[in-house]
């Protein structure tokens, strides 16, 4: 039995599975994946995706794959996708497509039980790692492919190309090139084509080095994941992020959280920015559930796209003021309201004159001096006539219509 076999043996006693889906391009690493696969004697679903982007070659890719399975008695399916097709309706990268495309479909035959299985390799890893540092990504991104995530796996993850293609000759597995793999045009092939044996020139250890790095990183993001989840509850409870969070793991812990959640990457970027903006800063928010971020003073809150309905005003007539007056409940005098009363929420530059101070007060002031959260000062309700605010409420009542003992009265009340 090769290495490569008892390899694969010890992965599937590893991770116990009772189908393997594999992904066939027709390529060497596939290739040997499938052979190593049929030979391991589990039951067997082999998958292939035609693009049609290499004309009769993409035709031959599908050939050999089907002949293969003809001759092992393998079960086949095979899918044409028109990737240029759905370029011109829904834009995007092809590269980026082929993959979401290609993967939809490998779901759609996937079972309770069921594994999928990649033929990512070594040197996929490496210029995995190599193009995720130099873009900037954190501890997600530079952890590249796990050898298990979810139910797909990738059993070759640890093994050089060049151990397959000895395995692939050795042992008369067929296999086609795809010549795209020359091109320069993608940045994966300069890296895998130009930068990357370049490098393994200068250093001849780096891909043990970087195959170190990884681990230390998959291991890192298995702790942030943790955290992450830890934190889940508390943030579906109160929508509220504390700024302490930010410092855990240098940020990285909001970011899976905030993944989680479905919100895209760059957001953490925006929170910094919004961090250091102060007190009553916002951005807005491009998600299902969230449309909006506060920043208050020690924490972001983050504020559901829930319509906001304004309450009723409840208006009737008094004979008597009561004892005592709370900001709930306001008594008015009919005759000095101009027009007729409405309830609105605030606006900049609102003003409004408070019993008990002389001139005016801007209503953002009230908001302020009263230490009102930035996520709740949006919502903050006034109740006005035709030409002045009569009531900030919750906070401050106008001594322009005030009612007195002597006056006619109005009580007025919100109903929520």
């Amino acid at each position: 039995m090769s290495d490569l076999l008892k390899h694969a043996m010890q992965f599937l006693s590893t991770h116990h599975v009772d189908r393997c889906i594999v992904t066939c391009s027709g390529g060497v690493d596939s290739m040997v994946l499938l052979d190593l696969l049929r030979k391991s004697g589990k039951e067997i679903l082999v998958l292939h995706v035609n693009y049609g982007l290499r004309g009769e070659a993409s035709a031959l890719d599908e050939a050999l794959i089907q002949d293969y399975c003809s001759q092992h008695q393998l079960p086949f399916k095979s899918k044409r996708i028109n990737l240029y097709s759905i370029l011109r309706s829904e834009g995007g990268n092809l590269q980026q497509k082929a993959r979401d495309n290609r993967y939809a479909y490998f779901e759609t035959h996937f079972q309770e039980g069921d594994g999928i299985f990649l033929a990512h390799h070594l040197d996929d890893q490496i210029e995995t790692f190599f193009m995720a540092l130099t873009r900037g990504g954190g501890i997600r991104a530079l952890s590249c492919m796990a050898e298990q995530r979810n139910h797909f796996y990738r059993p070759l993850l640890s093994i050089e190309k060049a151990a397959l293609m000895a395995y692939a000759q050795k042992n008369d597995v067929p296999w086609r090139e795809d010549e795209s793999n020359d091109s320069l045009t993608y940045a994966r092939n300069k890296w895998r084509n130009t930068f990357l044996p370049e490098i393994k020139n200068v250093f001849p250890e780096i891909t043990v080095e970087v195959q170190e790095l990884v681990n230390q990183f998959q291991l890192n993001l298995q702790r942030v994941q943790l955290k992450a989840e830890a934190l889940l509850e508390e943030f579906d409870q109160n929508g509220i992020i504390p700024f302490e969070w930010m410092e855990q793991e240098e940020g990285e812990v909001v970011t899976e959280l905030l993944r989680l959640k479905g919100f895209s990457h760059g957001v953490v970027d925006e929170l910094r920015k919004l961090k250091n903006a102060g007190k009553g800063g916002r951005i807005k928010l491009d998600h299902a559930k969230y449309t909006i971020v506060y920043r208050e003073s020690d924490h972001f809150r983050f504020s559901s796209n829930e319509k906001f309905n304004l309450p009723e005003l409840v208006i009737h007539h008094v004979d008597v003021l009561p004892p005592s007056f709370d900001k709930k409940t306001i008594y008015l005098d009919p005759e000095k309201i101009n027009g007729k009363l409405a309830i609105r929420t605030w606006q900049s530059g609102d003003r409004i004159k408070p019993i008990g101070i002389h001139g005016s007060k801007l209503i953002s002031d009230i908001l302020s001096y009263a230490k009102v959260p930035a996520s709740e000062k949006a919502s903050q309700l006034v109740v006005h006539d035709d030409f002045k605010i009569l009531w900030c409420v919750g906070y401050a009542v106008s001594r322009e219509a005030v009612a007195t003992a002597l006056s006619k009265k109005i009580q007025v009340d919100l109903k929520i």
